[in-house]
């Protein structure tokens, strides 16, 4: 058996700790494609300084217009949720943003949750919008 195998076997512990370090960290929780377009974008040295405390300054309307996708701006939430915090909240605009969101109710609604109050928001934002 090779050193380094038998040094793994003798130590399991010891590799099985730093591996799930590694995989606990917040900021390998993100594709790394996402992940590199978030450093590119908020300007960061390095996926080091990409923190959730930092990311969960934006505000979803936000991500949206400056050209992540529907799908990203998901997992980035689903990414912040699992670290204890999230996006700032804001209303969705007339326009794309209304519709993405009466997309997802609608998406959820036929998958049998409960939308009810999601809805009758989204009516709001129509009617004051009028």
């Amino acid at each position: 058996m090779p050193g380094h195998v038998a040094e793994i076997h003798a130590n399991g512990q010891v590799y099985r700790d730093a591996a799930l370090k590694i995989i606990h960290d917040p900021k390998h929780a993100l594709r790394r494609g996402l992940r590199d377009k978030l450093v590119r974008f908020l300007e960061l040295r390095s996926a080091e300084d990409l923190t959730p405390g930092y990311v969960s300054n934006m505000t979803a309307p936000f991500m949206l217009d400056v050209g992540f996708s529907r799908d990203a701006v998901s997992e980035i939430q689903e990414w912040l949720l699992a670290n204890g915090t999230r996006f700032k909240r804001q209303a969705p605009k007339a326009g794309t943003q209304t519709q993405t969101a009466t997309s997802a109710a609608l998406l959820l609604d036929a998958f049998g949750f409960d939308v009810i109050a999601a809805k009758a928001a989204l009516d709001e934002l129509k009617s004051s919008g009028d």
